[in-house]
């Protein structure tokens, strides 16, 4: 994955770039990556993936922007799994969220990570160590190695694949857009109510529009109910007084099972 701030002044400090070299090792190891995809259910067996190593390059120039390479290997990988990895932990560089909330991420507990842009990412390698230990030396096999091609593949990478990657992001600023828009990020879970993380300076002051939407929104929303509460109570009343004709007239003929069936569409219509 290849990231950038769409900023020509901007150069990362020193400090920073240690805190994502150390951060990027919460994931190494066998882990439950439920709240790193989607579409799973905690429990599926599929979620769990082995990260053998994250490493971070230097920072270097392109396209009159600085980038970084990180490089995630693993034994493989799910869907979006790499994208919000290096989502959280731009999150946590940038305080947007606490570590804190890096740990709950591992539960049961659905989150809503954020998902970085996915200009960037690429396959780099596909190894085959456990093919080549088993089959690579045995007489009948050779051993699937890229170190003959490494010159022939770099050179490919940077003149088609790495070059596109700069220009596109000079060009759309997919990831500056992205960055702009994260501190608004819920960080949710489809349990509770979404908060957006506010700074104290951030909080709407009394008096403020959105405070005057949602004073009008809950207005409505009592208007509706009362509203709502006489429709039904009128409903009710009906079907008590149908049925109390019924009890009344004690009637078994057509005319009477039409009556009682006309009342039970009622009464479904109101409860619906």
């Amino acid at each position: 994955a290849v990231v950038s701030t769409q900023s020509t002044g901007y150069r990362m400090p020193q400090e920073t770039l240690k805190r994502a070299r150390d951060f990027f090792q919460n994931f190494i190891g066998t882990k439950n990556f439920f709240n790193y995809s989607c579409g799973r259910k905690f429990k599926d067996p599929s979620c769990m993936r082995f990260l053998r190593s994250i490493t971070v390059s230097d920072p270097f120039i392109s396209n009159d922007l600085e980038w970084v390479s990180i490089t995630l290997h693993g034994d493989s990988f799910i869907y979006h799994q790499i994208r919000k990895t290096v989502g959280m932990t731009i999150a946590v560089l940038r305080n947007i969220t606490p570590e804190g909330y890096f740990e709950r991420s591992w539960t049961e507990e659905r989150l809503d990570l954020p998902l970085a842009p996915g200009l960037g990412l690429v396959l780099g390698e596909v190894r085959v160590d456990r093919y080549n230990i088993k089959f690579g030396d045995n007489g009948f096999h050779k051993p699937i190695v890229w170190e003959p091609y490494e010159e022939k593949v770099n050179e490919f990478k940077k003149r088609v694949i790495y070059s596109n990657i700069f220009a596109k992001e000079k060009r759309e600023s997919s990831m500056f857009i992205w960055l702009q828009t994260l501190k608004n990020h819920t960080f949710y879970t489809g349990n509770v109510i979404p908060t957006i993380l506010q700074t104290p300076s951030e909080k709407p002051a009394e008096g403020d529009g959105v405070v005057e939407k949602v004073t009008e929104a809950v207005s409505n929303v009592e208007k509706g109910v009362t509203e709502g509460d006489s429709f039904v109570e009128k409903g009710v009343s009906g079907v008590e007084k149908g049925i109390s004709d019924v009890e009344k007239t004690g009637e078994e003929d057509r005319n009477g099972n039409e009556k009682v069936e006309s009342i039970d569409n009622e009464a479904s219509v109101v409860s619906t």
